[in-house]
């Protein structure tokens, strides 16, 4: 997928594919189903993997709103809105967006070493049951990293018996 738009000035933006059967690039319009104001800043939305499908991430005030892509050639979108309680709302705000599991569940991790007085934190938002599972890793010192990247579902080396 390739995210286009037409300058910093313009607001708007479009998703284009590449279908290797055809080996041509195809216009999935957007407009249909997402409303054109919704990206006033593009790099407020985010493109994820959600369940396999494509899907588009914007966080709204105390809102997660989901859009994902059921069909590319009929260029139907689906919309999910998730209220996020108050402590929900610090933690997205205060923490880098990191992607979509596979299980389904959202991430959000510290970005950077500083004050974190050696922890460094991963948020798992379960989009069901509107839980934050939050992991607490230890070991990161002051001075042996400034900036943290976090992936998911990295494996280094899969084997196949």
């Amino acid at each position: 997928m390739v995210l286009c738009t037409s300058g910093y000035s313009q607001c708007s933006w479009v998703i284009f594919y590449f279908d290797v059967r055809s080996e041509k690039f195809c216009l999935i319009n957007n407009d249909v189903d997402i409303p054109p104001g919704i990206a006033d800043h593009t790099n407020s939305l985010t493109l994820l993997n959600y369940k396999g499908k494509l899907g588009i991430m914007k966080l709204r005030e105390r809102e997660v709103v989901l859009w994902h892509l059921e069909d590319a050639t009929s260029h139907k979108w689906s919309k999910h809105i998730y209220i996020l309680n108050p402590l929900g709302e610090s933690i997205v705000t205060g923490n880098k967006f990191v992607g979509m599991t596979s299980t389904g569940e959202l991430v959000w991790s510290s970005y950077s070493s500083h004050g974190l007085s050696n922890h460094f934190h991963v948020f798992f938002y379960n989009l069901e049951r509107n839980t934050f599972t939050r992991v607490n890793i230890k070991g990161f010192r002051h001075h042996s990293v400034r900036r943290i990247h976090t992936f998911i579902d990295y494996v280094e080396n899969m084997k196949f018996m």
